[in-house]
């Protein structure tokens, strides 16, 4: 059975777009449908049931498959497909949402079936006094497909979204705690109770906390703070988890 990765790779060059002129009916970019097209990532319900009246064509196709080639020789789908369409086109609005998102899972977990999946142990900062603590805290068990993760000391959990698109809210970032010259690369600092994840760079007497989100301003930090301030570690690598 064709899978929605190809389905929509098909309906789109059927219709004749690039990347580009598909993601424009989203406001995204072309790498974000490239990764629908490569299966890394899957189109929320609204997007998808968005992608069906864009195609011309119904949910249930997009997600399940049909032979195309026979479609295109016989006009004709199979017994199944087809019994499919008939009984979604039955259901209520909100009922075909909800058989969405189930089918949408299905084909998740088929997807991560067929993957080899790696465990990380992932902790959370906890206010420790005036700062936080990464070590002998409770771990949380993360997965990831990569096997070629960079090594690391700690690893934990970004919230936010001011380091989009290159790390984004609730991916996992992985940690090593010997600082090096810092010139603009990633790091975690905790300051004045809270924990951040910018690009740092050392300016005169201050430290400058960057974000790749233009919305946030910069975060200029004195060296003689009478806060507490660590800088905690450099961001090696980092994912987003699959769910297991």
């Amino acid at each position: 059975m064709i899978q929605l990765p190809e389905m929509i790779n098909y309906f789109r060059k059927q219709h004749d777009m690039t990347l580009e002129q598909l993601g424009e009916h989203f406001g995204k970019s072309k790498s974000a449908m490239s990764r629908w097209i490569k299966g890394d990532r899957s189109p929320m319900v609204d997007d998808l049931i968005r992608l069906a009246d864009i195609f011309h064509t119904d949910v249930t196709t997009l997600l399940f498959g049909l032979d195309y080639k026979t479609v295109k020789t016989t006009g004709q789908i199979d017994s199944q497909t087809k019994e499919l369409i008939q009984t979604i086109k039955q259901l209520q609005p909100n009922e075909k949402k909800e058989t969405i998102v189930f089918a949408k899972s299905l084909i998740e977990k088929r997807s991560v079936a067929k993957r080899h999946l790696f465990p990380i142990q992932v902790v959370e900062a906890v206010a420790a006094g005036v700062g936080y603590s990464y070590d002998n805290n409770q771990t949380t068990t993360f997965y990831t497909d990569r096997d070629n993760l960079k090594t690391y000391d700690v690893a934990t959990l970004v919230s936010g979204d001011s380091m989009e698109p290159e790390i984004k809210n609730g991916d996992v970032i992985l940690l090593q705690k010997n600082v090096h010259h810092i010139s603009g690369q990633i790091y975690t600092v905790d300051y004045n109770e809270k924990s951040y994840v910018k690009k740092v760079y050392f300016e005169k007497d201050n430290l400058r906390l960057v974000s790749l989100n233009d919305k946030y301003e910069d975060i200029i930090i004195p060296l003689n703070t009478p806060h507490y301030l660590n800088i905690v570690g450099q961001v090696v690598d980092h994912f987003t988890p699959i769910n297991n």
